[in-house]
Order: structure tokens, then sequence, then C-alpha cells
């Protein structure tokens, strides 16, 4: 047989992204793909039985919903599913510390809860698998380079430090000091405690009360006039509904002082 080998030059056809559906479908069988007749219901039904899923009907949105929203790992647009700079970099980590957080092995630990359900497992004996894979992972003798913030969201300046002038950036519990590597421990907590004092009817009204301070209230601590405006403050009993200008304590960085009650109309 005469043969001619012709060299042709083509390009493959990337798969389709995901889309919700086509995702949610995916979680649901992963192993629909292997399934030589996909219109099989019965062999799918049967994978179903195994477990041979990924979450649960009650949990998928959850799951894809964090991943986009709270870590990031994916993007949406247009109804389609990107992984980002952030997830390509998670995958790389994972692969190279060898953890296995991947479909097979979710999988498996899938078709271990149906196997309690069903009788075959105990919990007992799932917990020592899911021990024995979690010490193995910490035994291995593997190291990557940091990470450092290179994904963190960049952080948001309110003001300048009134002790050393660093910048004051927004955390998540209090507003802190940028300069706290250089021993600066000013900080401004989001739930502060505050002495007040005022008058009453003809009486003196003292008690230290917890308060919530926002991001307006921050800056007014950091502003020239070192003072802010506490809407809704109580006393101990839990009547009354006064407003009450504080300035942070000169002398204890992370105390806070009453400056008087303020009577409506008042200014912020």
């Amino acid at each position: 047989v005469d043969i001619t080998y012709l060299s042709v030059e083509k390009k493959t056809q990337a798969p389709p992204r995901y889309t919700t559906e086509s995702l949610n479908d995916f979680l649901k069988c992963p192993y629909k793909s292997l399934i030589d007749n996909t219109d099989n219901d019965d062999e799918e039904y049967r994978l179903l039985l195994l477990g041979c899923e990924i979450g649960t009907v009650a949990t998928r949105t959850d799951i894809i919903t964090k991943a986009e929203k709270k870590y990031k790992y994916i993007s949406v647009k247009n109804n389609q599913f990107y992984c980002t700079d952030k997830g390509a970099a998670f995958i790389s980590y994972l692969k190279e510390l060898q953890i296995d957080l991947f479909k097979d092995k979710n999988i498996d630990f899938n078709c271990y809860l149906k196997d309690v359900y069903k009788g075959n497992m105990t919990v007992e004996q799932v917990i020592e698998k899911t021990q024995a894979e979690i010490v193995d992972t910490f035994n291995k003798d593997i190291s990557v380079k940091e990470v450092g913030n290179k994904f963190a969201a960049p952080k948001k300046e309110i003001g300048k430090c009134p002790f050393c002038g660093s910048e004051i950036i927004e955390g998540k519990k209090n507003y802190y000091c940028a300069g706290y590597k250089n021993g600066c421990g000013f900080k401004i907590w989001l739930k502060s405690y505050c002495t007040f004092s005022f008058v009453k009817d003809g009486k003196t009204i003292e008690y230290i009360k917890e308060i919530k301070v926002n991001k307006t209230n921050a800056k007014g601590f950091l502003s020239d006039k070192k003072q802010s405006v506490i809407k809704g403050v109580q006393e101990k009993n839990g009547t009354g509904d006064y407003t009450v200008a504080i300035e942070y304590d000169p002398q204890g960085k992370n105390k806070f002082r009453s400056l008087g009650r303020i009577s409506k109309p008042y200014k912020t």
C-alpha cells in the first residue's frame, strides 16, 4: 500500500466555558462524560446512588457563590465562568504542595458519606480516613515561595495617625496604624468603649458604654477637631436615645472620652 504523509496545521476548538447551568450539571454528575451513552439514565442514577457527586442540591449554589464572591477564584461574565489569576495560583500551589482537593478526591469523600448513610461505613471510619489524609499531607517536606499579599484587596486609608503620622488603614475589626511595625500601637476598634457623663433632669449620668464606630466616626477622630459624633447612645437600662460627641484620649491611645451630650438638631 502506497501511503503519502502530509503535514497539516490545525487548531483544536476549545471546550465551551461553564455556565451556571452546565457547572451545576457537572457537580451533580462529574463522571457523566465517561458514560458511553449520554442518554443512559440508569448509569447516571447508579453513580448518583454511589455518591459520585460534588456537593448537594442544597450546597452547590453556595459553593459556586463563595468561589466567586468570597474567595475570588472565579469570575462571571455574560453567564460564563472564568478562572481568575488568584484561582490559577491557588491550583498551582495545591499541585506544588501535593494537596489533593481535586475532583476525584472530592468524589471519594462524598462516597464515604453515602456509605455511612447506607451503613457500609461508620462515622469513626470516615474520620480516620480523613485524619490519615491530613497527616499525610502535613508530613510532606515541601516548600514553596511565599505568596504574600499579591492577591489581597488594596488597603483603604482613612486618615493619618495622630501619634506617628503614618496612614490609618481600614481593617476587618479596627482602623489601625500602618506604623505598627515600628512600634506604634494606635488603633480605633469598630467596637469600642467610652465613659459618658452628662446631666439629665439635674442628675449626672455616668457609665461606660460600648459604642460602634463607623468609618465616618473614625475619620472624625482623625480630623483636626479630633472628635466625632455617636448617635443612638442609651443608658444602662436601655432608655433614652442620645447623641454624644466623643474624642480619643491622647494619653491612652485606644481609649475614648465623652465631650458631652449634643441636643438635636446636631451636626455630624
